[in-house]
């Protein structure tokens, strides 16, 4: 029904079935090339702007399951089901946060009451 290729009638873009390589890409000039790449990016900022109040969550959220995710292995290696894991992990979790908050606290609270001591020294 088609001709059989031949010189004439050949695709000139397709490389020659002989040829195993991937066809040529487009050349576009530099100026377009970095044009498109600052418009990417600034698109890329402006939501990443806009969606703060959700991704940051998220992230932080991703973070703190990839930094206790070897404890729960731990556990889970210990013989210990995989919810009570998790429970225990988040327990040790929330008890170190008050331990911190409790330290800096007391500090703060000694601090606090040592203030007028060192104004007065520093004045003198």
């Amino acid at each position: 029904m088609f001709p059989r290729p031949n010189t004439i009638n050949q695709p000139r873009n397709l490389p020659s079935p002989t040829q195993n390589h991937a066809p040529a890409e487009v050349k576009q000039s530099p100026v377009i090339h970095y044009t498109f790449l600052l418009i990417g990016f600034s698109l890329l900022v402006f939501v990443l702007h806009k969606l703060d109040g959700v991704l940051l969550p998220i992230l932080f959220a991703a973070l703190l399951a990839v930094l206790l995710l070897p404890l729960v292995l731990r556990l889970e290696r210990w013989r210990l089901p995989r919810i009570w894991a998790i429970i225990v992990t988040l327990l040790l979790m929330i008890g170190a946060l008050v331990g911190i908050f409790y330290l800096f606290g007391s500090q703060i609270m000694t601090l606090r009451d040592e203030l007028p001591k060192l104004q007065a020294k520093s004045l003198v």
